[in-house]
């Protein structure tokens, strides 16, 4: 089975994040554009291929928009933020890309 390149590129990217230990500044409340909304990076686990899905069709459909860009989500009962940041894989360099946070 052949697995696009978007895709392998979220997941060298989380498995680079947790490997370093580091991973992107998670949003503030303010970003969230809600109350008491703190939000986490999500783990390689918590990536469903649904989610992968929607944050391609983010980066697509907001292709323009500048690095640092927010875009609130909501899948299956649960709250994300998909943020527009610049990833860095070998084989694209570096790239605009979609981070996810979830949302408590």
């Amino acid at each position: 089975m052949s697995v696009p390149h978007s895709i392998t590129g979220l997941f060298v990217l989380l498995a680079l994040a947790v490997a370093c230990r580091s991973t992107p500044s998670a949003p503030n409340e303010s970003e969230t554009n809600s109350e008491n909304a703190p939000a986490r990076g999500l783990v390689p686990a918590k990536l469903t291929p649904e989610l992968i899905e929607h944050s391609e069709r983010i980066l697509s459909e907001h292709a323009d928009a500048p690095v640092g860009t927010n875009v609130p989500l909501r899948v299956n009962g649960r709250r994300y933020l998909a943020r527009i940041e610049l990833h860095e894989d070998e084989e694209k360099g570096k790239h605009k890309g979609v981070t996810l946070y979830e949302l408590k």
